[in-house]
């Protein structure tokens, strides 16, 4: 590393936003709306879970939390779904419907598992990117984070760029 170490930081960084990114999408796809995986294993569990889901994907756009307009389109997918199956214009899938109790159960743990999962190593990136202290932006010192020397040891095999 001719540049002081400064080459490091930057693979570093772009390591924690490709994880961030990678995680926030999957997280964003397990929203209960429509037709995003999240929208299928709701229907899955109970119908009245789309409901619940459009209601969130509403909230989230009124708070102002997503501003791409693909949300839209998402949250229009999802009232349709809601809609139709109210009407009876569409019918579940018949795989869906005819899941046992236990099958539910493994489907509902596996869908928490997996968001859990990402929600966690979201927090954990974001603590070893900000640090402890919450300081500005920058992937933060060894000392800061009892994880950081691990996370270092995988990120030094990277190549410089």
């Amino acid at each position: 590393e001719g540049d002081g170490g400064g080459g490091g930081r930057r693979v570093g960084q772009l390591v924690h936003a490709l994880c961030d990114f990678g995680c926030m999408i999957n997280l964003f796809n397990l929203l209960p709306l429509g037709s995003l995986d999240g929208g299928q294993v709701a229907a899955t569990l109970h119908p009245s879970l789309l409901v619940i889901g459009c209601v969130f994907g509403t909230a989230i756009v009124y708070q102002g939390e997503v501003k791409n307009p693909l949300i839209y389109l998402i949250l229009l997918g999802g009232y349709y779904q809601v809609a139709a199956r109210a009407l009876g214009w569409e019918l579940p899938r018949p795989g869906m419907v005819h899941l046992s109790p236990r099958g539910k159960a493994v489907v509902a743990a596996a869908y928490v598992g997996i968001a859990g999962a990402l929600a966690g190593l979201m927090a954990l990136n974001q603590a070893r990117l900000y640090g402890p202290k919450g300081e500005a932006p920058g992937v933060a010192t060894g000392e800061d984070s009892p994880y950081a020397a691990e996370f270092d040891r995988l990120v030094e095999d990277l190549p410089d760029i």
